[in-house]
């Protein structure tokens, strides 16, 4: 916690490079195969909804897309949909970074919401 402001970061180094490893983010066919059966539903711009599909059908999350610099950086406004206590705790911010390294990508994802004593940042981090 930092502040009234609940924060998670993880780092990940992959030897994918960036292109493949941006498309793992966005694109269902790849999120399927990563983030365990779920997809997006989003047009991927600044303003768009988003959905994050749960493989049952139901929106697990939704939220809006803050940022996006393709292969670089990805913002957005996350909130939990299927369960009740997490939803009503608001919308929360999530924030991918991509940094080029040597001999790998650097995936950074921070996940914040300002307050302190939230369930949904501390079990998604």
């Amino acid at each position: 916690m930092v502040g009234g402001l609940a924060l998670r970061l993880c780092h990940l180094h992959s030897h994918d490079p960036e292109k493949k490893l941006w498309q793992a983010l966005l694109e269902p066919e790849f999120t399927r195969q990563y983030w365990f059966e779920v997809w997006h539903e989003c047009q991927w711009n600044p303003g768009a909804p988003w959905r994050l599909m749960l493989p049952d059908g139901r929106v697990g999350y939704s939220g809006e897309v803050l940022e996006i610099e393709p292969q670089r950086r990805l913002v957005l406004s996350w909130r939990a949909e299927f369960n009740p206590e997490w939803r009503a705790e608001g919308y929360s911010r999530v924030t991918f970074e991509l940094e080029p390294q040597p001999h790998s990508v650097k995936l950074s994802v921070i996940h914040e919401i300002d307050r302190p004593d939230s369930q949904l940042v501390g079990p998604l981090s």
